[in-house]
């Protein structure tokens, strides 16, 4: 019995031990879910079952013939107690550090980002509701709710989340409508291109259970699966060890913090690491995805999202963000005529959609200059504003702003 005990022990404590060297040494400078989550189920399954297998063969050699019946003990309980052994591991660990901000706890400070469970919480936490809710991508992080109560004195909070489409906007609203009997006056939604991907779960691995039923059945059945596979795969094992005992991940890899009103704090970043980052953005738009047409499916959620808004009194302020000079001009250089094009689809047909809807306004500020030219003094990248640029920005919306809580208040004026 003291054997088995020591196999099963060795067993878990081997699929820790190198699940952990596997994140140390591949993903040692991962700060984003790209580098840190889904090494891929099949690969993650493959290594279990090779070490499974090792340690069965160990277990079998060492294994000594009945004195009673010169027959092999079975082996059936075995590979169902590891299993069951490694299972609970998995379970224990993910439950309580909670390493990909599946669930509520914050014992410990998430590998990934975490904006969609942060927020959501930080929402609960308001005294109030909000008359002015920000929703976007993290391009959105710095727009300040206090900065928009100073020049319009109504209460706001930034919902941005990161790599935000029209998906998370939708179940934001839902959530946010039926969170409280009092929604907001205007939603200030940053868009672009990334906010109507064509494959619209593509962010599903970042996406909270707490918000499963305001989400779409099909997209709630991925979001379980999804779940089910990080909570139970080596990448979740390696993290939850990685971030409870080896390092203080708030200061080591975490790029953004949020206040309590949801605005981001990006970690100070050397004037190398601005340019390292710009560099590697330009390098980088060759692999942009191209478009010949309006992803028609993922405008028809956002209509309805304009259509909910109009149905409780809830303007909506759109805008395109502006990005770094070097940024933008490299995107509309002859080797990517692909992104204008498709830069103009959207802004036409979002021009449209403001005209078609009493409660829609559109700013587009992809080439507003007086930010645009800021260079690092407005930027941390390419299209990550600082906050004095963000402030420029909600400058700028201001006649939108106004004209978006004007029509709010006169739907519910008596």
């Amino acid at each position: 019995m003291k054997k088995k005990s020591v196999y099963l022990l060795f067993t878990a404590f081997a699929i820790i031990l190198y699940s952990l060297v596997f994140r140390l040494y591949f993903f040692k400078d991962a700060n984003f879910r790209a580098y840190t989550v889904f090494t891929g189920v099949f690969h993650q399954l493959f290594l279990a079952i090779c070490l499974l297998i090792f340690l069965g063969i160990v277990w079998s050699g060492s294994s000594k013939p009945s004195r009673m019946d010169n027959q092999q003990p079975p082996k059936i309980g075995f590979w169902r107690d590891g299993f069951s052994w490694i299972m609970l591991i998995a379970l224990t660990l993910a439950l309580c550090v909670n390493p990909h901000a599946r669930f509520s706890s914050t014992r410990f400070p998430s590998i990934t980002p975490s904006a969609r469970t942060i927020k959501m919480e930080l929402y609960k936490e308001l005294e109030t509701s909000p008359a002015i809710i920000v929703l976007g991508s993290s391009r959105a992080f710095t727009l300040a709710p206090q900065y928009i109560k100073n020049n319009f004195n109504v209460s706001a909070f930034n919902m941005s989340v990161e790599g935000g489409n029209v998906i998370d906007y939708s179940i934001e609203l839902k959530h946010i409508i039926n969170y409280s009997d009092i929604t907001p006056h205007v939603l200030i939604i940053e868009v672009g291109q990334g906010s109507f991907y064509k494959n619209q779960t593509y962010n599903v691995d970042l996406q909270p259970l707490a918000l499963l039923p305001y989400m779409p059945p099909n997209m709630a059945v991925l979001v379980i699966i999804s779940s089910l596979q990080d909570v139970f795969g080596l990448q979740s094992i390696s993290d939850s060890v990685f971030i409870s005992t080896l390092t203080n991940l708030e200061g080591r890899f975490r790029g953004w913090t949020f206040e309590k009103n949801g605005c981001g704090v990006r970690k100070p970043i050397t004037h190398e690491g601005y340019e390292k980052l710009l560099k590697i953005m330009i390098d980088e738009i060759a692999n942009l995805d191209q478009c010949d047409e309006v992803n028609w499916a993922a405008m028809e959620v956002f209509e309805s999202i304009l259509a909910s808004a109009k149905k409780s009194n809830i303007a909506v302020v759109l805008y395109e963000s502006p990005m770094h000079k070097d940024y933008y001009n490299a995107l509309h250089d002859s080797s990517s005529p692909g992104y204008e094009y498709c830069a103009d689809l959207y802004r036409t047909h979002l021009v449209s959609l403001a005209d078609s809807y009493p409660n829609v306004f559109f700013r587009d500020l992809s080439e507003y200059e007086l930010v645009n030219n800021l260079g690092e003094d407005g930027f941390y990248d390419g299209i990550h504003l600082r906050p004095n640029a963000s402030e420029l920005v909600i400058d700028a919306l201001t006649p939108e702003i106004e004209s978006a809580l004007t029509w709010s208040r006169r739907q519910v004026s008596p």
